[in-house]
């Protein structure tokens, strides 16, 4: 079951076991998305996720979604406009921020739910860090794990590997979450060529695969498509909650 940090008096945050609850926070980014989709992708799709997570009787934990952080680590895309990218010293000093009142009010569980592709190297990489550091058990869960690539192979026409950013897939859930965001029109100039990422993926430039900031094929996308996707991310996101469960019985 899903709930709202914010929702709750200080008396009622008091009274809630911490033993058994998990407190989350949605980490998203603003990035450009191409020219026809808004710098808000990716915090907009993990907004539309929680919201159908707090409907969704399959979440098994309780859960209470503190505010999310919009911001995320992209300076890979800072090339063009409307980008706005935190270092990483400053989301990590925001996270540790909130662990730190997390632990002094009891909590043991935090859930980093994360939509944004450059955030998760090093969310997952911290995580051991700041349990040690905070006694919390730190769990990231991912909107695209390993787990939705593997379901998305049915629904894309564009192998996910290749899909890394204002494709197929993103373009798809967009036009089905938020159609009125969405300017296909823009993608007059696209040549339909789906280009990969350089071979060594240490550091690199969206630039320097697209000058329009495309790594996919946001021309095959479709309202039937976002459907199905946003479907899959929903199922990815509960089968890793409901894993935790497993792990505590």
């Amino acid at each position: 079951m899903i709930h709202f940090f914010r929702d709750l008096s200080w008396k009622k945050h008091s009274e809630l076991n911490k033993d058994e609850i998990y407190a989350m926070l949605p980490i998203g980014a603003i990035e450009q998305h191409g020219p026809h989709m808004p710098v808000g992708t990716d915090d907009l799709i993990i907004e539309y996720v929680v919201r159908r997570l707090t409907k969704d009787e399959r979440v098994k934990p309780e859960v209470y979604v503190l505010p999310p952080i919009h911001y995320g680590l992209s300076p890979e895309h800072m090339d063009l406009s409307g980008t706005i990218t935190l270092r990483s010293s400053t989301i990590k000093a925001i996270v540790e921020d909130v662990l730190n009142c997390l632990k002094q009010h009891g909590w043991k569980k935090l859930l980093i739910l994360n939509s944004h592709g450059g955030n998760k190297p090093f969310l997952h990489g911290l995580a051991q860090e700041w349990k040690r550091n905070y006694g919390l058990d730190v769990y990231v869960v991912d909107t695209r794990h390993s787990i939705f690539n593997n379901y998305a192979r049915s629904v894309l026409e564009t192998a996910p590997e290749l899909e890394v950013h204002a494709g197929e897939d993103e373009t798809s859930q967009m036009l089905y979450e938020y159609p009125e965001l969405v300017h296909m029109e823009e993608l007059s100039a696209f040549s339909g060529r789906v280009e990969r990422l350089p071979r060594r993926r240490d550091s690199w430039f969206t630039t320097e695969v697209d000058p329009n900031g495309i790594v996919g094929a946001p021309h095959l996308a479709s309202v039937e498509k976002g459907e199905k996707l946003t479907e899959l991310i929903l199922q990815c996101v509960i089968d890793q909650l409901n894993s935790l469960e497993e792990l505590c019985d």
